[in-house]
């Protein structure tokens, strides 16, 4: 059963071209992509359902400056050191926009992040709270990642949050899984279809 808290938003987690595009820098490092994009329809169910109950709506894109000084070690790793020789995730670039299918209606609001939680370097917590908002329903990539370090910040800064188990993907099935059993631990999980019920019971 999911618990809606008062004020309610929902935050799509980086649905970048980067990530989720076969064109995308992280297809072009190897990563698989096929779980990101088949999440979309789940996202859009609930991009439609919240924005008829005028629940506020916000998107996360994870990028950099172009040459890469706002990165600190993100890309020191060996996984991702090569997202600079591929020119990825740079600000304002066909890499760093949110997919076509998922794109912000006007009323949305887009965070740019440097760094994997919406929260870190950013006035995501601000913004919240200037609207009164105290509950997170999180969608998007990578549930163990970005997903992840968002939901725990989220909880420690005392929003309350539910990840939406069908509309959060990663790289592979065994990190999915595991990351929504460690979630359980900081607001719990839901399919969009109890979300759904929800907002409708909550209306």
């Amino acid at each position: 059963m999911v618990e809606l808290q008062s004020k309610p938003a929902l935050i799509v987690v980086d649905m970048q071209n980067g990530f989720c595009s076969p064109e995308g820098s992280f297809a072009k490092l190897g990563f698989p992509v096929a779980a990101q994009t088949a999440i979309v329809p789940a996202i859009q169910k609930l991009l439609t359902a919240c924005r008829a109950r005028g629940i506020p709506v916000f998107y996360s894109r994870e990028g950099w400056n172009e040459d890469y000084s706002d990165s600190g070690i993100l890309l020191a790793s060996q996984f991702f050191a090569p997202i600079k020789e591929l020119k990825g995730f740079i600000r304002d670039t066909w890499d760093y926009d949110i997919i076509d299918d998922l794109k912000p209606a006007a009323s949305d609001i887009i965070l740019h992040k440097p760094r994997p939680s919406c929260f870190l370097m950013t006035d995501f917590a601000e913004q919240l709270e200037q609207r009164g908002i105290n509950q997170l329903i999180v969608t998007g990539v990578g549930t163990n990642v970005c997903v992840e370090c968002t939901v725990r910040d989220a909880w420690q800064l005392g929003f309350y949050t539910v990840t939406v188990s069908d509309a959060t993907a990663a790289v592979s099935q065994e990190e999915h899984d595991g990351t929504l059993r460690n979630l359980k631990y900081f607001g719990g999980t839901a399919t969009v279809a109890e979300v759904i019920e929800a907002l409708y019971e909550n209306s």
